[in-house]
């Protein structure tokens, strides 16, 4: 008996992996992670490529019921499905550090990431810095674009994540709200949207003019280009994506 914490990837209910698939299959218990991103689609699209209930989880599901979940895994194999890759978030992380304090079992089955999706950009993958998140109710808080000019000092490559619960925060709100804390309006930077699908959106921009048509969005304001980098920037720029 067994937690199971399954990445399902980035786009769609067909982006679980065989060995995620076949371990839902025999699980007692499946949870869908619906807090930590933005899903392209429904529970009820994984029941029916599984055959099994699949119960949604929500914040509070997973911050202050995790022991419920722990526990039902002490008896019996219960899965918990996670956009992406299953350990991006500090949130399931948790589920592993407490399982093996219990003793439970708990093992990680890997999927595509936001991390590595990026890659498509052109960009180095080993030339980012630190990953910054970006808060709907973010007013009054200066800390991204003050680690963002951290990355910026050393050369690095910054990608922004933006808020996912409830109304998903935008590209162009976010890039917005950097505008406000002083980022020039003529900064070259890289949007991403859809990023795992056959259609993602790439779309190199200055901060005041870049939109995004479609959903989850992220962005990324490139540090110091290699020229590969630079060659790929401008394909993007000429060609585009969507």
């Amino acid at each position: 008996m067994a937690l199971y914490l399954i990445g399902i990837g980035l786009h769609d209910a067909q982006d679980l992996t065989l060995k995620g698939l076949a371990i839902v299959k025999r699980a007692h218990k499946v949870y869908l992670d619906t807090y930590t991103s933005l899903l392209q689609f429904s529970p009820e699209e994984l029941q029916e490529l599984s055959g099994k209930e699949v119960i949604p989880a929500s914040r509070e599901m997973l911050e202050r019921q995790s022991e419920r979940i722990l526990e039902e895994a002490r008896t019996q194999d219960v899965a918990l499905l996670i956009a992406g890759s299953p350990m991006a978030a500090t949130t399931h992380f948790h589920f592993l550090l407490e399982g093996k304090k219990r003793k439970i079992l708990v093992y990680v089955v890997e999927n595509a990431s936001v991390f590595s999706a990026v890659g498509i950009t052109g960009l180095f993958l080993y030339k980012f810095g630190m990953t910054l998140s970006i808060p709907r109710r973010h007013e009054h808080l200066d800390t991204p674009y003050q680690k963002f000019l951290q990355n910026r000092q050393s050369g690095l490559h910054t990608l922004f994540l933006l808020d996912t619960e409830g109304n998903p925060l935008s590209a162009r709100e976010g890039l917005d709200y950097l505008l406000s804390k002083g980022l020039a309006k003529d900064t070259l930077v890289v949007g991403c949207a859809a990023l795992g699908s056959l259609h993602p959106e790439i779309v190199v921009d200055a901060a005041a003019a870049l939109h995004l048509k479609t959903l989850p969005q992220c962005f990324i304001i490139p540090g110091e280009l290699h020229f590969i980098e630079e060659e790929a920037l401008a394909f993007w720029k000429a060609y585009g994506l969507r």
